[in-house]
């Protein structure tokens, strides 16, 4: 059976400098560039991303993720999330195992 990416959990620490407000009346953000294969990516369109101060730390930002962008200058695989804020996902926990590089995704099988 194949697993499905299912929710996108990143780390981007204070003072936030990758993480970019693009419409503020639309709750539009974007983030860093991460490392993300483009048929995971592909599969978290519509999805969740939670941004966190830490792996360990509570939600403090996430929503549902519109779409990604290459970042191939920055690395194979590089991708910036764009996403709109849902405001009931912070304060959501981080998951407590699966992390990588300040990266961790949820699957579904």
């Amino acid at each position: 059976m194949t697993k499905e990416a299912s929710a996108l959990h990143l780390v981007e620490r204070p003072p936030y400098e990758n993480r970019k407000l693009m419409d503020q009346t639309l709750k539009k953000w974007e983030t860093g560039y991460w490392r993300v294969g483009n048929r995971t990516a592909k599969q978290l369109i519509g999805r969740k991303i939670y941004l966190y101060d830490g792996q360990k730390a509570n939600c403090s930002i996430g929503g549902e993720i519109l779409a990604w962008i290459p970042r191939l200058d920055k690395g194979a695989n590089r991708k910036i999330f764009l996403f709109r804020e849902i405001k009931a996902l912070r304060g959501v926990p981080a998951p407590q195992a699966g992390w990588g590089n300040e990266k961790c995704i949820s699957w579904k099988n």
